[in-house]
């Protein structure tokens, strides 16, 4: 039997069954992102829209639901949008007759239910109090030993410890110097085993490395939110989800300065008007805000997004997902020549931005040939998107582009890599 650190508390709430949102699945499966989406969110809209009276909302946790890890981070970043939005803790029912319980299990053995509660003992993650349960009917399973340590929901904050103001530090570029240095350290602490067993080189985990660090970083200077990552490997894939809170890829594109290689809302300014979707003009920017930000993260010295995508889809053969508000893009083998196309221009670029490091040439020289290289980036991120575009309007079912019910705040990502290529 393990010992578990939770102190019990009783929860005095007054609550309504017509504020209960169940987390469950009628038809069997496993609760994935694609069903959070897809069932859970519109749910939760109908919710707000027919049955809200001013008492925020309140979840079960069916106890034989079968929760993928991939969905720890997005309910972390739904529950404090909601707590932000209510101004308080969104209570929180788990289902337990004390008897085996593998969703107890996952959320306990991956520390999501000390990072939502009110947990202060240290040898566990402070407790953000997102969530409020009945801290008496966690407990009781089995001592099954097939959860591994470092299958762990991870949260990540400007406060976290070694993190220092950055705001004292003169300069953006030595301001995110910092931080990704900082959370390098932090993501081979917390993945590099993981990683490890994806079976590629050293070069291609240090990659991983600088990636993970940079989307973290990303997730906290830009988006002014905490991120929220797992990362997990199955007999069959290797999964990472990140998740946010923060402000989203539209205010973020408005935020990046213009340089003579690079103009904000470039592609969003080509591209508007000519999708051939009948959507909303807020969905619209938001679909094409996407391409924007793999543009300006292609034509970046260091490591992004954008690599992520490479790495993951051409060197693993595994899939990307990208959610930002109602929609999302899937990128996956299907675009290998487009693809292809893309990873050559980075390379370009990448050695380009290498060469001008070293001082092999003055900014004058790197500036001059770096602006042709831009235009070649931007003309094939278009070529990319109207393809995604003209197979979304042949049909939806298999298209890369997914248009969601439910607007979700924030940005989500999602890699997946099959075991066969690791």
């Amino acid at each position: 039997m393990y010992i578990y650190y939770f102190i019990p508390q009783l929860i005095n709430i007054s609550l309504s069954l017509d504020n209960a949102i169940r987390l469950t699945l009628k038809n069997g499966g496993a609760f994935t992102s694609f069903r959070f989406y897809t069932e859970f969110l519109p749910e939760l809209t109908i919710f707000y829209r027919s049955r809200y009276k001013g008492e925020p909302p309140y979840f079960v946790i069916d106890r034989n639901l079968k929760l993928e890890p991939s969905v720890l981070p997005l309910l972390i970043a739904l529950g404090v949008y909601l707590k932000n939005y209510h101004k308080q803790s969104i209570f929180l029912d788990i289902e337990n007759d004390f008897t085996d319980n593998d969703v107890i299990r996952l959320l306990l053995r991956s520390d999501f239910l000390y990072i939502i509660g009110n947990n202060t003992n240290p040898t566990f993650p402070i407790g953000k109090r997102i969530f409020q349960f009945d801290q008496t009917k966690i407990g009781a399973l089995t001592n099954k030993q097939d959860w591994r340590s470092d299958h762990k929901v991870r949260i990540y904050s400007m406060n976290d410890t070694g993190v220092i103001d950055v705001n004292h530090i003169k300069g953006e570029e030595a301001k995110r110097d910092f931080l990704i240095e900082h959370f390098s350290f932090v993501v081979v602490e917390h993945f590099y085993s993981l990683l490890s067993e994806m079976g590629v080189s050293e070069n291609a985990k240090n990659n991983q490395v600088d990636i993970l660090s940079e989307l973290i970083t990303n997730g906290l200077y830009h988006s002014g939110s905490d991120a929220y990552v797992m990362m997990f490997n199955s007999p069959y894939k290797t999964i990472c989800s990140i998740a946010d809170n923060g402000i989203g890829l539209q205010a973020t594109i408005k935020n990046k300065e213009a340089s003579a290689y690079y103009e904000p809302y470039s592609i969003v300014k080509e591209l508007t008007g000519k999708t051939g979707i009948k959507v909303s003009e807020q969905i619209q920017i938001c679909i094409l805000s996407i391409f924007e930000t793999f543009y300006y993260s292609m034509l970046k010295e260091r490591q992004g997004l954008f690599d992520l995508m490479l790495n993951i889809v051409v060197n693993c053969q595994g899939y990307f997902r990208l959610h930002c508000e109602s929609v999302q893009i899937i990128v996956s083998a299907r675009m290998m020549e487009e693809l292809n196309e893309l990873q050559i221009i980075r390379n370009e670029i990448t050695h380009l931005h290498n060469t001008f490091n070293l001082g092999r040439i003055q900014e004058l020289e790197f500036t001059n040939r770096m602006i042709p290289i831009s235009q070649n980036a931007r003309t094939s991120i278009i070529k990319l998107a109207h393809n995604i575009f003209k197979k979304y309007t042949e049909d939806v079912r298999y298209s890369a582009l997914r248009l969601l019910e439910t607007k979700f705040n924030g940005v989500h990502i999602e890699t997946e890599i099959p075991i066969q290529n690791n």
